[in-house]
């Protein structure tokens, strides 16, 4: 086995040789795990995992520390939704809670050195998390694997360490195939044409009206501004804060660079709405978006520009060959274009008692997704 080091903050280690493990996966930069850390509005703490050897990091685990708070939406809700409250109260809630992996998005929860192979990354794996599990149990924390893929060398054994699993909610995936906006269009008529006609009267709606998406060139100008926007919308759909506070912006932008993409919808000098993506390589992952509740007509046509059809017109002149739209409202991603791209969520109790609580509990979740998802993988749409 591996010696494995636990440290609190990201900043001690090099965000190049952390990045390099990081790879392609978006919501483990240290730029993004940085600007978490630094603004994040709950009282929540970070752990990371480390394995180094004498080339330097070799494999890691990051994780975030979930405690109790009504100011959040925390794993509870995650699991549970609406009976959170009531699972809390009779004692099988799964906060507080070790997290490990994205707080947001896809991405495998270790990180390891590309070139390995599988016998030494499956070693890394077990060192690592069980690592996690010896802190876990002394804190009397809840451990969940966000984002594990099917074919994960997590995987293996993890029934016999007391973990329960589940499908996550898929995330959602457009690989863009198209050389222009107006080729996507073609291809949308013909698979879903009401879709496609929507799609072009949302269009003009903006056009017609003086709205218009672009990408935000100095983001820290504006932060104050996107962070309002960020914060109602959230309030409005969630019933609380926006998670980070009024700094979130300048941190990513600090630490990321040109891999945060910022767009906006505004008319003439207002910013009327706003979305924060992350872009490596080929792929952008759309993530988080606010709406200005008080822009009156056209939040629909708004959003769909925004969060759509402005990134797959980008897309398609060249910013990248694959577009992540995140979770939910599966019917409106898949009519535009989407798939489901799945992943497993692992949950260990605290304790076997725990454990064999949220078994069933674990099994109806599986069930309910994967109904919820079959019109999708059969048909590709409603």
């Amino acid at each position: 086995m591996f010696q494995v080091e636990e440290i609190e903050r990201i900043g001690e280690v090099e965000a190049g040789a952390w990045d390099a493990i990081a790879d392609q996966n978006m919501f483990a930069f240290h730029g993004w795990l940085q600007a978490t850390e630094d603004t994040i509005v709950p009282s929540w703490s970070a752990r990371y995992w480390l394995v180094r050897d004498a080339d330097g990091l070799l494999a890691a685990l990051p994780a975030q520390v979930q405690e109790p708070t009504d100011r959040a939406v925390d794993l509870d809700d995650v699991l549970l939704g609406r009976l959170a409250s009531s699972a809390r109260r009779l004692g099988f809630g799964a906060v507080p809670a070790l997290v490990c992996g994205a707080r947001m998005g896809p991405g495998a929860p270790v990180l390891l050195r590309r070139g390995l192979d599988r016998g030494v990354r499956a070693e890394l794996a077990a060192s690592l998390l069980g690592a996690a599990e010896e802190r876990a149990d002394r804190n009397g924390w809840t451990l969940c694997l966000r984002g594990v893929p099917p074919d994960s060398d997590l995987v293996a054994g993890l029934d016999r360490r007391l973990y329960v699993g589940s499908l996550e909610m898929p995330t959602t995936r457009l690989d863009v195939r198209w050389s222009s906006f107006d080729d996507y269009l073609r291809d949308l008529k013909a698979s879903h044409p009401a879709t496609r006609k929507n799609a072009r009267q949302q269009v003009n709606w903006c056009e017609r009206r003086g709205v218009v998406i672009e990408e935000l060139a100095d983001p820290r100008a504006q932060a104050g501004r996107l962070h309002e926007i960020l914060d109602a919308h959230h309030w409005r759909l969630n019933g609380v804060p926006f998670p980070f506070g009024p700094g979130f912006v300048t941190a990513l932008e600090r630490g990321l660079g040109r891999r945060l993409l910022v767009l906006v919808a505004r008319r003439e000098t207002e910013i009327l709405a706003v979305s924060l993506s992350l872009r490596n390589d080929d792929t952008v992952y759309v993530k988080m978006a606010g709406i200005d509740v008080e822009s009156g007509e056209g939040r629909s046509e708004i959003y769909h520009n925004l969060l759509f059809y402005h990134p797959i017109r980008l897309a398609s002149e060249g910013l990248c060959r694959r577009l992540y739209f995140g979770k939910l409202a599966y019917d409106s991603k898949v009519k535009r274009g989407a798939v489901p791209e799945d992943s497993d969520l692992y949950l260990r109790g605290r304790g076997r008692l725990h454990a064999f609580l949220l078994r069933p509990l674990f099994a109806y979740r599986a069930r309910k997704i994967a109904r919820s998802l079959a019109p999708y993988r059969a048909t590709g749409t409603r």
